[in-house]
C-alpha cells in the first residue's frame, strides 16, 4: 500500500515541475519578444489595437461610444511583457464598460454586468450634428447633455 508520504512527495514534485514549466516559458517567451523587437523585421512584435468604452445606463442598457475609439497597444506573446497586455487577451474584448459613480456597485457584479453584456439592448451613440454643441447643465435631476443650437 503507497504511504502518505510517498503521494505527498509525488504531488510536491509534480507541482514543483508545473512551477518550473511555467518559469521556463515565461522566460523563453520573453526573450523571444525581446529579440523580436531588437531585430524588427516583417512581423512586428507590438500592434495597435482599437476598442470602445461603454458604461451602463440607469435602465440597465449598456451605451457604446462608437464615436471614440480608444487604441491600446499590445504584444504578439502569450504573456505580457514590456508593460503590454498580449494581444489574444486585448482582442477577446473590444468594448470596456466604465463604472459611473452611481453604479459602482452594479459595474463590480459580474453575474449583473455579464447579464447587461450579453443582451442585444445596446445603444449607439452617434456623433452631434456638424453645427452644433453639448453642454452640461443642472437641472433637479443631475446633470444632463443637452444639444442646444450655437448662438
Amino acid at each position: 500500500m503507497v504511504g502518505v508520504d510517498s503521494v505527498r512527495f509525488i504531488v510536491l514534485r509534480c507541482l514543483l515541475g508545473a512551477v518550473v514549466l511555467v518559469a521556463t516559458l515565461y522566460v523563453s517567451d520573453d526573450l523571444f519578444v525581446r529579440y523580436r523587437v531588437a531585430h524588427r523585421g516583417t512581423q512586428d512584435p507590438l500592434e495597435a489595437m482599437r476598442f470602445y468604452y461603454a458604461t451602463v445606463l440607469k435602465n440597465g442598457k449598456l451605451e457604446v461610444f462608437y464615436d471614440q475609439p480608444q487604441v491600446e497597444v499590445c504584444v504578439h506573446s502569450l504573456f505580457p511583457h514590456l508593460g503590454y497586455r498580449p494581444c489574444w487577451y486585448v482582442s477577446r474584448t473590444k468594448v470596456k464598460v466604465v463604472a459611473v459613480s452611481y453604479l459602482t456597485g452594479f459595474a463590480n457584479e459580474p453575474a449583473l454586468l455579464d447579464r447587461v453584456l450579453g443582451s442585444r439592448r445596446i445603444r449607439r451613440r452617434r456623433a452631434p450634428p456638424a453645427g452644433r454643441r453639448r453642454e452640461h447643465l443642472r437641472g433637479d435631476r443631475g446633470a444632463g447633455l443637452r444639444a442646444r443650437p450655437p448662438g
